[in-house]
């Protein structure tokens, strides 16, 4: 199991791909998108020394994040049962 916080090759050795693709965070801060070797996304974002760790770990804004998400997915399924 990868431990974190990683360095670009431990993700890379674990199976991790870098999407190439990055966005800002309600944060603030700049998220990179890489996919695990299940398949999945997940957002990563560099510590101070140059490691990745999960931007959801140490993100400001998680609470305010998923908030926005929950009334996009309300938003969604009101349009569908609405």
């Amino acid at each position: 199991m990868l431990k974190f916080p990683a360095s670009s090759e431990d993700l890379r050795r674990a199976g991790y791909v870098d999407a190439e693709r990055s966005k800002f965070c309600v944060c603030g801060e700049v998220v990179f998108w890489f996919q695990t070797p299940a398949a999945k996304w997940m957002p990563m974002a560099i510590d101070p020394d140059g490691r990745w760790t999960p931007h959801w770990a140490n993100c400001r804004a998680v609470k305010a994040q998923k908030k926005v998400e929950l009334k996009k997915q309300a938003a969604r399924q009101g349009v569908l049962f609405g």
